[in-house]
């Protein structure tokens, strides 16, 4: 929501022509904001997951169940979880400059993050199950998942890659269309 809302807010106002008045390139602006969402939400993203685990690392060794912050194995996954954020946050601002509509943007952004795997689960047929795993979120996944013995480590590039993919694509998209359309 917040990547959607970053650009779509601009559009909304009327902002966008201020915007694109000072960059006439227009893609320094669409870069800057990548630049600056992304790191955002990724530092918010990897704070937020690292005091979570503090706050909950009491609890559960009080249950007998505790892990060291700096073990790969939990360390790696909170800052996945941080990654994964981010590139939300950069899909949803490359559909928000696809779309340049804040509502539009954000049912195209949940419904490609959260109901396109689901949708995909309930068709009955191969091709269907052999996209999910393709899926943005179904990939994004693996990237807070905390891996189990034997995992390969080919899969979570490929789920990295994928997931990156998805996030590109969406900005890639807004950029081309920012550089041939109107504000």
């Amino acid at each position: 929501v917040l990547g959607v809302l970053v650009i779509s807010g601009e559009y909304s106002t009327g902002m966008i022509r201020s915007t694109l008045t000072a960059d006439p390139r227009r893609l320094g602006a669409l870069w800057a904001k990548t630049i600056v969402l992304f790191a955002t939400t990724f530092v918010v993203g990897a704070v937020a997951s690292i005091v979570s685990f503090l706050v909950a690392a009491p609890i559960l060794s009080g249950r007998g169940v505790s892990a060291s912050l700096l073990e790969p194995a939990v360390i790696l996954p909170l800052l996945g979880g941080g990654l994964y954020l981010a590139l939300v946050a950069v899909l949803g601002l490359g559909i928000g400059t696809i779309l340049r509509s804040g509502a539009g943007g954000i049912a195209a952004a949940l419904g490609l993050v959260l109901l396109l795997p689901v949708v995909l689960q309930m068709i009955p047929v191969e091709w269907a199950q052999n996209l999910v795993p393709y899926t943005f979120s179904q990939a994004g996944s693996a990237l807070f998942a905390a891996p189990l013995p034997g995992d390969d480590a080919v899969d979570l590039w490929r789920n990295l890659a994928i997931t990156v993919g998805w996030a590109v694509a969406g900005i890639g998209g807004g950029a081309v269309l920012l550089k041939r359309r109107d504000a």
